[in-house]
């Protein structure tokens, strides 16, 4: 009989796959005695959501797993169909080459694809505030998606500068340079591990951030100006009264 029938990804056993992972299958051939077959190689056949045959996956047996694992997957791509999915052993497909034949009825496990990524509501943006010469804040609307969206990744200028969880939909970015152009996105990641294709994107220039020295000069010009609007004014204060004193006088 056939034990522990499950489905792998790169990184070890799992129930949901996206596109660009790889599907592999493990499983352990028990004997009625109770031992187990450690030979030998035996196919375990792949079915998409509608039973369509997507592919064959050879095991061999892997002493490190102690049982029997294809090597050899099959990778998801965006054209495969979502859904549920399957990996079986046919009814009496095993045969230890000793006369031994086996299961005696199909053995199904069933497991999740999932190639639909992350998607914005039309006319979302990327929305920035509190904007200063050093630090903005950046704000979006939840994305959605069919298997969840578990996170947001912030890049600035195309590195990865924040990874936040699902339900966060704003960030404070720090460390901005004065007077310095910067772009911002905004990337959603599902349960499964899709990213979503319309990421959103905003560009925008940091203020300049006006130095000690340029604010004392602007408060000294300043003052010189009331200074000389004020010596404007005394000037012409003073030449009307020096006309109204050589006026001559009536007699």
């Amino acid at each position: 009989m056939v034990d522990s029938l499950v489905t792998y990804n790169s990184k070890g056993p799992s129930t949901s796959f996206s596109s660009g992972d790889t599907i592999y299958a493990f499983f352990r051939i028990r004997y009625s005695s109770g031992s187990y077959l450690t030979s030998g190689q035996y196919s375990v056949g792949l079915k998409n959501p509608s039973g369509a045959l997507v592919a064959n996956l050879t095991g061999a047996y892997a002493g490190s797993l102690f049982g029997f694992y294809t090597s050899t997957g099959y990778q998801v791509s965006t054209l495969d169909a979502g859904g549920s999915w399957s990996v079986e052993i046919g009814a009496n497909s095993l045969n230890d080459g000793s006369g031994n034949t086996g299961p005696s009825t199909t053995i199904t496990y069933s497991f999740q694809v999932n190639v639909t990524p992350p998607s914005w509501p039309s006319g979302s943006v990327l929305t920035v505030s509190s904007l200063t010469p050093s630090s903005l804040e950046l704000s979006w609307v939840s994305a959605t998606s069919n298997a969840g969206v578990a996170s947001y990744r912030i890049f600035e200028n195309g590195a990865l500068i924040a990874t936040v969880s699902g339900n966060v939909t704003s960030i404070s970015v720090t460390g901005l340079t004065s007077g310095s152009s910067y772009e911002f996105r905004v990337e959603a990641v599902d349960e499964a591990g899709n990213v979503s294709s319309n990421d959103l994107s905003q560009m925008q220039t940091v203020p300049l951030q006006q130095s000690t020295s340029q604010l004392w000069l602007f408060v000294v010009l300043g003052i010189a100006a009331a200074l000389g609007c004020l010596a404007a004014v005394f000037s012409i204060r003073r030449y009307k009264r020096s006309l109204n004193s050589e006026k001559p006088t009536n007699e």
